[in-house]
């Protein structure tokens, strides 16, 4: 199994195009909030993928940032990342995982809509650059 790391503080690399450095950073300093990365086995350094998440026991999980580089996309890395961020919210006692993505992303949505996320809701006009819409997931635990 491709070992899943939690980090501190954000790398020197940081790349993620919803999340600017400043902003992750300045959540990751908050209580419960955590950076998981994982990087592909067959190579020895970045791109990785990682995901900023909030876990606090008892309240929902949330899944801030979600992001694989297209270098080592397609290859199962952003699964392992959601497998690990399951058990991490199940072990806290989490009653559910939410995140949000583009509603174009349909690579994305198929995997959450593989490991049993659900649609719940849509933000319109969400994302900028360009303007797209959010589709809302939730996965019960």
């Amino acid at each position: 199994m491709i070992p899943v790391h939690s980090l501190g503080t954000l790398p020197d690399n940081w790349e993620d195009p919803i999340l600017p450095a400043a902003t992750a950073q300045a959540l990751l300093m908050q209580p419960g909030h955590v950076l998981l990365t994982v990087k592909h086995p067959d190579r020895f350094h970045p791109p990785a993928t990682h995901a900023l998440v909030k876990v606090i026991a008892g309240e929902a999980a949330d899944i801030l940032t979600l992001y694989t580089p297209a270098a080592v996309r397609r290859c199962g890395l952003a699964k392992r990342l959601l497998e690990d961020v399951i058990v991490r919210a199940r072990e806290a006692g989490c009653p559910a995982i939410t995140l949000e993505v583009r509603r174009g992303n349909t690579a994305a949505r198929a995997l959450y809509h593989k490991l049993g996320f659900t649609e719940i809701a849509t933000r319109p006009a969400y994302y900028t650059s360009p303007v797209e819409d959010a589709v809302v997931y939730s996965l019960p635990l």
